[in-house]
């Protein structure tokens, strides 16, 4: 108890000591002049004030939009306060497949069809022997551990790592045994073939054999999978029907998780992988989500009983498919948004206006905040180390201390960044990555990568610790930073036209600047005759809709008008060139694509909502209405009903004093579009302005 009393005592004195420092943060970056533009609106509607000086400091944002590129508009409208992601509730995502059907969780019920039938392996085994084959199956891939993502604290499980010891557990289960001996001297072979199919039934990282030379002595000898028991992708060779397809596809519900963190805690549940599982692209973390994703001979019954033990995931809609789902296998995002706490003052024809404008027009097609992380004061500086080939520099830079530590949730262990910086002073990885809270971030997997490589060997860590996918998000960040500020010096130059030397893309074809596959990025002359110079011959029916910009590559046709000028001046700045990208091992390589300079969204709608309630829901989600259906929660959505009240887009109704107004949207996007980009451009306020994150304010005191 002292020790837990200390441990707090010890945290609050970090959070004193770390307010302090934010609040005396240094100053951002500095960029370009001609890159900054007009001073952004803060949510106030001004250039900014003492409060959003102070939130800023709050947030941990080490960097806001003009320091990633984002600084222009589209047309000229008042801006007004609003406040994004109020709650997770209020910012709802169902993806859209390439049919264009819109991904919904409508069913949760347990699956009909399976594949093979299942042994409980309680029928054939005592209890005690069943706990030693679950300690032997626990996982002990850095992928495959704890994966509670509470921002500040987490449960304290032990890792496979931590629990071995040479003594017994309180099951008196040896822990560190690698392997579990069950004697089976007098069964018959049937019963004996019962156990093992009972154990790989259920646990597919574990294999059995049979020892003995005589019916007088015979074991089950239960071992992890051999690595020669894996197919080339690391995935279990088993029995599975011909007449099935190999992959199970089913619909990913989740509320505020991440896309891989949901999928982990699943794998978790069923003693797998999770390289088993792909998906079409990753999904906000703050927010209600539903996708397809695919599963590698996983039979449905397993997926969703690992979904019934996971905290915020549902699952449904099962289906046998012969193919996988892969990166970019969507057509879309369909968007249900609230922004609350709009002023009773509004002007609402203004706002309509605005409105207008995003309904018939668009946006200019940045690339969000999310799309650079959080933690780092120049945030594409990982990328230009790995164009410079500065390994041990990368590693350095990823490994850097987060704005806010994560702790344990009972306040034992190492802290976050106490493991991050145990690191810096040892080099101790095995031993940092073993007493980290947090398993499954970059971080950790690094960590783990270099605990398994020679000293010095930092380009081999990264290869072995990280996913592909997961590496080339900082390649990928310095590539979305210099087109975010190509992007904004062709509108600001040349405005919504277009202009001789412009890129135009020929074609229905779309351009997906985030596809990456096994095989890398798709090269970007994939396009081919499609993506033609602007001129006076071929620019006569072109609209600002067909410009694209290149996501710069090593493989890449660029604006001969000023615009390419720019991006030459832009890669100099930082010491950088196309070469650089050529010269990439070829687990790095990124051949670059191109991306639309505006985006315009289909499907859009908006309402006015008063409220009473903040913690009311004001959209339903797919479990809602799930649950609403089968009558399984009483009354529900009644509070709704009374304490709120939607209105017309052009209802000027006189309401309540009391009540609060929020406005509801709801839109379709186009892959790799960023929602909080639209939303941007209808308040025209900055988006670090918009997610306030209120669920901060209360911890600060503000």
């Amino acid at each position: 108890m002292h020790r837990t009393v200390g441990r707090v005592i010890r945290v609050c004195i970090q959070r004193i000591f770390a307010i302090k420092t934010m609040e005396t943060s240094p100053k951002r970056i500095k960029l370009d002049a001609t890159a900054i533009g007009e001073p952004i609106p803060s949510a106030s509607g001004g250039v900014g004030d003492d409060e959003d000086n102070k939130w800023r400091s709050l947030l941990d944002r080490r960097f806001d939009e003009k320091d990633v590129g984002i600084s222009e508009f589209i047309g000229h409208f008042k801006p007004f306060t609003a406040v994004l992601k109020n709650r997770y509730e209020d910012f709802l995502v169902h993806e859209i497949s390439r049919d264009r059907r819109v991904v919904r969780l409508l069913d949760t019920s347990r699956p009909v069809e399976d594949v093979i039938p299942v042994l409980d392996i309680h029928e054939v085994l005592d209890d005690s022997t069943v706990e030693q084959i679950r300690q032997l199956a626990k996982p002990c891939d850095d992928n495959e551990v704890e994966m509670d993502s509470t921002i500040e604290f987490l449960d304290s499980q032990p890792t496979v790592e931590e629990s071995v010891t040479e003594s017994t557990d309180t099951t008196g289960v040896n822990v560190k045994s690698s392997e579990v001996k069950i004697p089976v001297t007098g069964l018959s072979k049937h019963a004996r073939t019962r156990i093992h199919k009972a154990i790989r039934d259920n646990y597919e990282s574990l294999e059995t054999s049979t020892i003995g030379d005589t019916e007088a002595d015979k074991h089950i000898v239960v071992k992890r999978v051999d690595s020669r028991s894996h197919d080339s992708n690391g995935r279990r060779r088993h029995a599975w029907p011909q007449d099935k397809g190999e992959y199970i596809h089913f619909v990913l519900y989740k509320e505020n998780r991440e896309t891989q963190q949901a999928l982990q805690e699943l794998a978790l549940k069923m003693h797998i992988s999770a390289k088993n599982f792909s998906t079409a692209g990753t999904k906000d973390k703050r927010a209600i989500t539903a996708q397809e994703v695919s599963a590698y001979k996983v039979p449905p019954r397993k997926i969703w009983e690992a979904s019934q033990r996971c905290r915020d995931v549902e699952v449904g809609h099962f289906r046998f498919e012969r193919r996988e789902i892969k990166l970019g296998d969507l057509k879309g995002n369909r968007f249900d948004i609230v922004l609350r706490d709009v002023p009773k003052s509004v002007d609402m024809d203004a706002v309509a206006k605005s409105m207008e404008s995003v309904r018939t027009t668009g946006a200019i097609n940045y690339y969000g905040m999310q799309r650079f992380g959080f933690q780092y004061e120049k945030p594409y500086a990982i990328g230009i180390a790995i164009l410079r080939q500065q390994w041990e520099r990368v590693v350095e830079l990823i490994l850097s201390d987060r704005p806010q530590d994560i702790q344990w949730r009972d306040g034992s262990g190492m802290s976050f960044n106490e493991c991050l910086n145990l690191w810096r002073k040892t080099r101790d990885a095995k031993s940092a990555f073993n007493n980290c809270p947090q398993k499954w971030t970059p971080e950790a997997t690094l960590l783990k990568g270099l605990s398994r490589v020679a000293d010095n060997d930092y380009m081999g860590a990264l290869c072995t610790g990280m996913h592909r996918n997961q590496r080339l998000l900082y390649l990928h960040c310095y590539q979305s930073y210099v087109w975010n500020r190509t992007a904004s010096y062709r509108v600001r130059t040349y405005g919504q036209r277009v202009v001789a030397g412009d890129l135009l893309l020929k074609s229905d074809n779309e351009v997906d600047s985030e596809v990456v596959d096994s095989n890398g990025d798709k090269k970007g002359s994939r396009f081919g005759d499609n993506i033609v110079v602007a001129d006076e011959r071929n620019s006569s029916g072109a609209s600002i809709y067909d410009i694209v910009l290149p996501v710069i590559g090593s493989d890449n046709v660029w604006p001969t008008n000023s615009v390419g000028d720019y991006m030459r001046e832009l890669l100099g700045e930082d010491e950088v060139s196309v070469d650089m990208f050529k010269a990439l091992p070829k687990q790095w390589c990124v051949f670059g694509t191109y991306r639309r300079l505006y985006v315009k969204p289909e499907d859009f709608e908006y309402e006015w909502c008063d409220y009473k309630d903040p913690n009311v829901p004001l959209i339903d989600s797919d479990l809602v209405t799930i649950r609403r259906k089968a009558q399984e929660v009483d009354n529900c959505g009644d509070n709704k009903t009374k304490d709120v009240e939607c209105r017309s887009a052009g209802d000027d109704s006189v309401v309540n004093s009391d009540d609060k107004l929020a406005l509801k949207i709801s839109m379709s996007l186009p892959t790799s579009t960023y929602a909080t980009m639209i939303c941007r451009q209808i308040t025209r306020t900055e988006t670090t302005i918009l997610e306030t994150k209120p669920w901060l304010k209360s911890r600060f005191n503000v």
